[in-house]
């Protein structure tokens, strides 16, 4: 009688079933890995977009005022040829120029100005800057 030698033998197998368990746990790993990365990313992601969210809300607003202190400007005839012309935001809020500015986290009263001058072209421009207890103006001045 002859003995089959083609095929496997039982050492054989054991080693594949080894291979494919450390294939397995090492997939499994770094699947794990890859979906808190992922999750962490996402996280950072909504917080980015709520960001821009806040700060879409408080351009908004920063227009608002400019288009007020605009009109009030114009309401008055005030005369920007000597200089800048600070108008307060709660100025513009009494004359019903505006409603009140609230932050959109805390729902807090925001302050702010517009200041309205003769820019270098000749022409009238208003900047305007709020300060809310989320977000603050570029350049906004106490």
């Amino acid at each position: 009688m002859t003995r089959n030698t083609n095929g496997w033998g039982l050492s054989t197998l054991l080693l594949m079933i080894g291979v494919i368990i450390i294939a397995l746990l090492t997939a499994t790993f770094f699947t794990i890995r890859i979906n808190s990365l992922l999750g962490k990313n996402n996280n950072s992601s909504e917080e980015k977009v709520q960001k821009v969210v806040n700060e879409t809300y408080y351009i908004g607003k920063m227009n608002e005022l400019k288009l007020a202190a605009s009109k009030y400007i114009d309401d008055y005839d005030l005369d920007l040829t000597f200089g800048v012309i600070k108008i307060d935001l709660n100025e513009l809020v009494k004359m019903n120029y505006l409603s009140t500015v609230k932050d959109s986290v805390t729902n807090a009263k925001c302050e702010g100005y517009a200041e309205g001058f003769i820019n270098t072209s000749g022409n009238k421009q208003v900047n305007s800057y709020i300060k809310c207890d989320s977000y603050t103006t570029p350049n906004y001045r106490d």
